[in-house]
């Protein structure tokens, strides 16, 4: 989920109200906050706390609410856990520290440090683009043992890598494997990924809800053609843009479906009013606006 702020970089709190309708109204099964299009790393940590809050508050049951407790600082992550469980979501998700490069051996301790000082269910999160380290299958393999290691999100864009790691926990009721490439969504589903967790799905869910019943039963057709549709809105806000430039792209396309503003945390800037234009004008060929 996208995280609406103002333009003095203040959680925007009707914003975020109207996100948590639209994604639960759209169908999904849940939504990570705070994740990476969340900025999360970008915030203060009480404004994660509160936004953390109003997003459990608004989602009021009808979807599972998952909390992004990524940072530089580990002991920031095990308060974010500490706190986001305290205020009811369902489980928190957390990539690696940045900036040390870690061995396996550090990665291993890291969460299990979390497990240790977070009475919680944990989820960790892969995403090498921002941490610039990719955590081995052999050590997910390992740290699955833990019992309050529920899964994994892996935002890794190699299939062949998605698909061994579907393979390791196949049948592996007690942990599951979300995959974080959109464009790679309608393949992973149909090879027995749990789910998916795709940027666009801000803009779309129902078409990702879509996709997702039609990989699951089986319609590789239907799964195929809803894919290449959801891949034409993706390029719409991503298409020659840097991670940072695609994630204020993609304010700028909910806020032209009034969800929200198109403003951005520093470092980050928004698009301009020209680029604000062009890319409503896209995204209305399409049909998303």
């Amino acid at each position: 989920m996208i995280s609406p702020v103002t333009a003095d970089g203040d959680v925007d709190e009707e914003g975020v109200r109207q996100v948590v309708d639209h994604l639960a109204e759209g169908g999904v099964d849940g939504f990570m906050a705070l994740g990476t299009n969340g900025e999360g790393p970008s915030f203060s940590l009480s404004q994660r706390q509160r936004l953390v809050e109003i997003a459990v508050e608004q989602a009021r049951g009808r979807v599972r609410v998952y909390a992004g407790i990524g940072a530089t600082s580990v002991s920031e992550s095990i308060e974010l856990g500490r706190d986001s469980l305290e205020r009811g979501v369902d489980g928190v998700v957390a990539h690696l520290p940045p900036y040390f490069p870690l061995v396996p051996e550090e990665m291993v301790a890291f969460y299990e440090r979390l497990t240790q000082r977070i009475d919680g269910p944990l989820f960790i999160y892969n995403m090498p683009p921002t941490t610039h380290m990719s955590i081995p299958i052999e050590s997910l393999e390992q740290l699955s043992k833990n019992p309050r290691i529920l899964g994994v999100k892996d935002s890794e864009n190699d299939l062949e890598r998605l698909k061994k790691l579907i393979d390791t926990f196949r049948g592996r009721s007690d942990f599951a494997v979300f995959v974080g490439p959109a464009v790679l969504g309608a393949e992973v589903l149909a090879y027995g990924a749990g789910g998916v967790v795709p940027g666009s799905g801000n803009l779309v869910p129902r078409l990702w809800q879509r996709l997702y019943a039609a990989a699951r039963a089986g319609k590789a057709e239907e799964a195929r053609e809803l894919q290449e549709r959801l891949n034409r809105v993706a390029r719409a806000y991503q298409g020659g843009r840097t991670l940072g430039q695609g994630i204020a792209a993609l304010k700028a396309a909910m806020a032209a479906k009034g969800l929200c503003r198109p403003a951005v945390l520093p470092p980050l800037r928004p698009l301009s009013e020209e680029e604000q234009r062009s890319l409503r004008e896209e995204l209305a060929t399409l049909g998303v606006v």
